[in-house]
């Protein structure tokens, strides 16, 4: 079937329909496109957020978790009124609110090895905003398996990193770091880093649902209060 932009669509992507880069088939792409968020805080959040805002047609948020006050200082998806709602439940009506026309999918499981591949086997890409190596580590393998890319960011205090991975044409988040550290870390996270590196996550992705990604794979964007760098 071939998808076609509502008139409520060309208005709301104006902006987009007249950019080069985008125009309406890049705006079309972005529509068929089927994102799954992995964690809808910290980092999830402002993803999920700038890519339901970009008319991503599908998005998936995958999180167990309750929305917490203590949290809402970077997990901006969420807001007061939504303190002890599954974040799923919580995001869902915010991007819903945001943009009527994306199709939010959410999903109120812990990831495991028994459920992650049939989960994200329903997505093009996967953008993994977790905040523990477990997660970030199996959500790394089923994307190798299925042959999805997967676009990973991490916080650790003021430091953010964000790179693409594709193991069918390029490295995975094994090549890179191929087994979690020994200690745990703590995972406070710096309210103005994690907007920023969740900001970035959408950045990075959305050109290669046009084909322009191949200059981000395999690179590993380093982000310190006050620097940046890369590798």
């Amino acid at each position: 079937m071939t998808l076609a932009l509502s008139p409520a669509e060309l208005l709301r992507y104006a902006r987009h329909l007249s950019l080069p880069g985008v125009g309406p088939d890049g705006q079309v792409r972005l529509k068929a496109a089927r994102v799954a968020v992995i964690g809808a805080g910290g980092l999830g959040s402002p993803a999920a957020l700038y890519l339901a805002a970009a008319g991503v047609g599908t998005l998936g948020l995958v999180d167990f978790d309750r929305v917490d006050v203590s949290n809402l200082q970077r997990q901006v998806l969420h807001g007061t009124g939504a303190v002890g709602l599954p974040k799923v439940q919580s995001g869902a009506e915010r991007l819903a609110d945001l943009n009527p026309h994306v199709r939010v999918v959410p999903v109120e499981e812990r990831l495991t090895a028994a459920n992650a591949r049939d989960i994200l086997a329903e997505f093009d890409i996967v953008v993994d905003g977790s905040d523990n190596f477990p997660t970030r580590y199996l959500v790394n393998d089923v994307c190798v398996w299925l042959g999805r890319p997967l676009v990973y960011g991490s916080i650790f205090r003021f430091e953010g990193q964000v790179a693409v991975f594709h193991a069918a044409s390029g490295p995975c988040y094994r090549c890179l770091y191929a087994e979690p550290p020994p200690l745990r870390r703590a995972s406070v996270q710096f309210p103005r880093i994690a907007s920023e590196q969740g900001s970035r996550l959408p950045r990075v992705r959305t050109p290669a649902l046009d084909h322009g990604a191949d200059r981000l794979r395999g690179v590993l964007r380093i982000r310190r209060a006050g620097r940046d760098g890369r590798r």
